[in-house]
């Protein structure tokens, strides 16, 4: 389901690989330059998870990420968030020790997202979270 007008109920966010969302958001011949800005990325961040969700399970559960383990690493994105966890002015950057790397729009406010963690630790308590992440307080 793909369409937040019609999502009833709020659905449940679903972990999925990185190969499947190559397969069905780019063409083959992008593949190689998507999995090098991966492998970029995780030299600094080296645990992740891909996940499918709407945007407001997306603020929701970057919203946790910065309760439970401070900023994020790079450009901060907040003044677009339903659910803001940082007010600084843009542009800025933060140092953290975790990322959502945002990696496609597959339908209306829904798609792909990497979070990725320096500490393993970490990246198992967002796992934990992930059957936790909701559309928030805005949608109840």
């Amino acid at each position: 389901m793909s369409d937040i007008h019609h999502s009833g109920q709020q659905s449940p966010v679903t972990v999925i690989e990185f190969a499947d969302y190559l397969r069905e958001c780019l063409p083959p011949e992008r593949w190689p330059a998507a999995q090098a800005e991966r492998a970029t990325w995780r030299q600094r961040l080296p645990h992740s998870i891909v996940l499918s969700l709407f945007y407001p399970q997306l603020d929701f559960a970057e919203r946790w990420c910065w309760q439970h383990f401070g900023a994020c690493f790079g450009e901060c994105f907040q003044h677009h968030s339903e659910y803001p966890a940082c007010n600084e002015p843009l542009p800025h950057c933060h140092s953290g020790r975790w990322h959502a790397r945002w990696l496609a729009k597959t339908g209306y406010d829904f798609g792909y997202c990497e979070w990725l963690f320096a500490e393993e630790s970490d990246y198992r308590r967002f796992a934990a979270f992930v059957p936790h992440i909701s559309f928030g307080e805005l949608y109840e």
